[in-house]
């Protein structure tokens, strides 16, 4: 219940009113830059249901506050959600190691303690790598990568791929130990301006291993294709 309760308290003081846009000085060396993405989630189970997903982060150069939230609409049983909430510290350049606690609210309320690193890899991938160690033992690793690629001044295309490995089988959540799934997509976006895009997100997500097989015997989909239409905001 602590660290519930520690979880709850660092994110909301994290939307403390802040004027003006991205990277802005907020104090004394301090600065803070917020990405918000909404749009209507299109595929075999969810059609045109509310998704919404906010990163950003809030600090100085060499100390941040990272948050992440995202919820994705589920129209047979609530809506997932996920709270993350890191301390971020710089260490080089172009990396920052990471350690904090993540909160799942589905299929049932889970605490993660979360340690990873963020940064730019070669050819600049923009690169995240986190391992996460459930309240119940269950560790497992997320690895993600994308890059943007500007085709004129305001069009960007932005290819990534997510993967996630765990170390057990978890059969409440349908989950196999080994790679359990791994999504590649692309999104492309049109910036109105340096605070606003339309983007039109496409996402194919496939299940391999023995999460593949509980989902086979379960009749689920092992593979999916999902479309998102919305709006982002910098801020």
């Amino acid at each position: 219940m602590y660290f519930r309760k520690s979880l709850v308290v660092i994110c909301l003081t994290s939307f403390l009113p802040i004027s003006s846009y991205g990277q802005e000085e907020i104090g004394s060396g301090w600065y803070h830059a917020f990405e918000l993405e909404t749009g209507l989630r299109f595929n075999q189970e969810a059609q045109g249901l509310i998704e919404w997903d906010l990163d950003g982060w809030v600090g100085t150069d060499e100390n941040k506050i990272r948050i992440k939230f995202k919820s994705e609409p589920n129209p047979s049983d609530k809506d997932e959600g996920e709270f993350v909430a890191m301390f971020s510290h710089n260490i080089s350049t172009f990396w920052d190691v990471q350690v904090g606690l993540h909160l799942d609210t589905q299929p049932e309320s889970l605490i993660y303690a979360v340690i990873g690193f963020e940064g730019l890899a070669p050819y600049f991938l923009e690169t995240e790598a986190h391992v996460f160690i459930s309240e119940q033992g269950d560790f497992n690793l997320t690895l993600k990568y994308e890059k943007d690629f500007p085709i004129t001044n305001k069009l960007i295309a932005k290819p990534y791929i997510e993967a996630n490995c765990f170390a057990q089988n978890i059969v409440e959540q349908d989950i196999g130990s080994g790679l359990s799934n791994a999504e590649l997509g692309i999104q492309t976006r049109f910036e109105f301006s340096s605070a606003i895009a339309l983007y039109a997100d496409f996402k194919y997500d496939r299940k391999f291993g023995k999460t593949r097989l509980l989902a086979n015997n379960n009749g689920e989909e092992e593979n999916t294709v999902t479309a998102t239409l919305g709006f982002k905001f910098l801020f």
